[in-house]
């Protein structure tokens, strides 16, 4: 087999971005580790195909091994994140999730301002010097949802809250693998969610594999930036110092637990937790988020917070769901509908509507009855 004289550092760099160790790749391609460690140190030549392998598995395209140095990769967007004074790690995972939602939301743009679309009203209107209370009072102006919800479970909470929100122009993307690829899933560890702030292709996007009920404050999290006109990957860890980060939490926290009704609800006990679950029924939002509420009103100590996070499990996985219903929620219904208005109307080509929705030219039209009504 013919030889691939690229630069061997560069097959280093790709398996470390992607965090891949070598025994991973050796695995993979079905080689002895000595070999992949020969590669990467030029001790062992590397065919064409084999380089090629290699660039699928670390998720970069081929033409990057032939580079001299790294490239050096900034995201479109700020990261927030810390783990106590340091930044987080930026994840292969998170930097393509962000790219391909990007391509979305430009996408998006280009087609609201070609349609005389007005920017989105919420986009701005506070800033990160604005007090809780007057951000909480804008979010409940434009989104007609009952606070503590009527509806008997946080599904229907969040759906609501969701379509409320699009309601108003914003893109709601939920998904938990990197585009559409199961074997690709998103760590909640690694990031709860993010947003772009553009007047004309808002986006929130949260990870699907969180706690369905936790989701709920992420969501109001991200409208929060949204609405002091920030985008960025955002920490929700309640021991966060940035002021953006402190105040859209706080934000989250009086919507979906507002204090008077938090307090007027919480019995005095000598074991706190037993408030919990009554509170979930009452907000429908997690128990994560009951008990952070807790801690933020001052009615536990810091460790019995702690304590009592270690010792629940809110994961919440669901049962099976319908692909076409699964990828509406991944894109958002109204990116959805936009694309396939496009493509059902001979405006775009139907592979491109599927690249940009993961919809088969064939399943096109029965993707737009059945799921966006069209």
């Amino acid at each position: 087999m013919a030889t691939a004289y690229i630069n061997n550092k560069m097959l280093t760099w790709a398996r470390e971005r992607a965090s891949l160790s070598c025994a991973y790749i050796a695995e993979k391609m079905k080689k002895p580790i000595s070999t992949i460690e020969g590669w990467e140190d030029g001790k062992h030549p590397i065919s064409f195909a084999e380089a090629q392998r290699f660039a699928g598995l670390v998720h970069i395209p081929f033409g990057f091994l032939y580079l001299d140095e790294p490239i050096e990769e900034q995201l479109p967007i700020p990261d927030r994140r810390t783990v106590g004074s340091r930044e987080v790690d930026v994840s292969i995972e998170l930097r393509e999730t962000i790219d391909d939602v990007m391509l979305k939301a430009d996408w998006y743009k280009e087609y609201a301002i070609e349609n005389g679309f007005l920017p989105v009203e919420l986009i701005g209107l506070y800033t990160v010097d604005s007090h809780v209370d007057d951000i909480v009072s804008g979010i409940k102006k434009y989104i007609k949802v009952p606070i503590p919800p009527k509806v008997s479970k946080w599904e229907g909470f969040l759906s609501s809250l969701i379509k409320e929100i699009e309601r108003n122009g914003i893109l709601v993307m939920k998904n938990g693998v990197v585009k559409n690829s199961t074997k690709r899933p998103i760590s909640v560890n690694d990031f709860r969610g993010f947003c772009i702030a553009d007047k004309y292709a808002p986006v929130i996007f949260i990870n699907n594999n969180d706690a369905q009920s936790a989701q709920l404050f992420t969501l109001i999290h991200e409208l929060a930036h949204l609405m002091i006109g920030e985008s960025g990957i955002s920490d929700i860890s309640h021991s966060t110092n940035r002021k953006e980060e402190v105040l859209c939490n706080a934000v989250a926290a009086e919507f979906l637990t507002p204090a008077n009704v938090f307090i007027k609800n919480w019995i005095d006990d000598e074991d706190w937790s037993l408030n919990v679950q009554p509170m979930t029924k009452i907000f429908k939002v997690s128990r994560w988020v009951i008990a952070r509420r807790a801690l933020t009103l001052r009615l536990i100590e810091e460790d019995q917070y702690t304590r009592y996070i270690n010792s629940i499990n809110d994961k919440s996985p669901g049962g099976p769901v319908p692909y076409t219903r699964l990828q509406k929620g991944r894109v958002s219904e109204t990116f959805a509908r936009a694309v396939v208005s496009q493509a059902l109307e001979g405006r775009m080509l139907l592979r491109d509507a599927q690249r940009l929705i993961g919809i088969r030219p064939s399943k096109m039209m029965e993707f737009a009855k059945k799921e966006l009504g069209l």
